[in-house]
This record gives structure tokens, sequence and C-alpha cells, in this order.
């Protein structure tokens, strides 16, 4: 893919990508981004017709339950997936939905958070960027490393430090 492209340019790319994956396996797919997390709903294509037919050609091997689904979400930076009733696909079809899921994913968390800084929105709503000190990560971290220090009579002082 075109680095060049813009996140917007690239996450249509991906997104046109899934449509095709999702097309030609009689799938539907639903980006939910307008709430956390960010969500991947893949289902069966159809209404009950198709769905009927489907079970009357199933396999043990490609069963899909009527009503079934896969739940993709990015939560806490863990990509997880949810299963609902009996959803039958190939590994390798697993990995092209979720590696697109993944990428959709990260390019629509640049995409908004470009438009965002670049268009001076939070700044018109009034808000301030957030931001994550880096000495309250180290405290923490080092904390936590003096807790469990090999050397029990050491501690946590004043100067951010283990010491005896």
């Amino acid at each position: 893919m075109d680095n060049s492209l813009s996140e917007s340019a690239r996450f249509a790319v991906y997104r046109e990508k899934l449509k095709g994956i999702c097309e030609a396996n009689n799938l539907s797919y639903v980006f939910i981004k307008n709430a956390y997390p960010i969500k991947l709903v893949i289902r069966p294509l159809g209404g009950v017709g198709e769905q009927m037919s489907m079970l009357e050609e199933a396999t043990e091997d490609n069963y899909i339950s009527p009503g079934a689904s896969i739940l993709f979400t990015v939560k806490d930076g863990n990509l997880t997936y949810r299963m609902s009733k009996t959803f039958t696909i190939s590994d390798t079809l697993f990995n092209k939905i979720k590696n697109i899921f993944k990428n959709m994913h990260y390019l629509w968390l640049q995409f908004f958070f470009r438009d965002l800084v670049e268009g001076g929105k939070l700044a018109a709503l009034g808000y301030k960027m957030p931001d994550i000190p880096e000495s309250a990560g180290q405290q923490q971290r080092s904390r936590q490393d003096c807790t469990n220090c090999p050397a029990p009579s050491w501690r946590w002082t004043s100067g951010s430090r283990c010491r005896p």
C-alpha cells in the first residue's frame, strides 16, 4: 500500500478489502467507530431463506448458526474477539479479517486524532490535549520495583528511590 496516502485514503483501501472478502465469503460487516472501544462485527449474509439453504448445505467444517457473529475489539491495547453462536470459518479467513481490522482501527485513530489536532477542534470546544505525565508512570513502576525488591529491608523514599 502507498504510504503517501492520507489516513482516510488508506482506511478506505482497507474497507474495500474487507468488503471484497466479505462479499466473496457471504459475510457482512459493520465497523462501529462512534463509541469506545471501536468494534468490527462480522455476520453471515442474507435472510432466513439464505440461512436455511446454508443449513441444508452445511457440513461440520463450515456450519454457521443463524444470527451468529464475530465481534473484534481493541481495548486497552489488546485485540480481542468474541463469537456468538457457532461461526465456523477458516483460520486463513479469520486472520485476514483480524489483520484488516487491526489496520482499520489504527488508521481510524490516526485520522480521528489528526482531525482533532489539525482542525483545532479541542481548543474550539475549550478542551486541552490530554497528557500522561512521565513522572507518574515512572514513580508507580519504581514503587512496584521497590515492593518486589529482593532486599526486604529496603523502602520507598521521598526521593523517588528504593533505599535501605
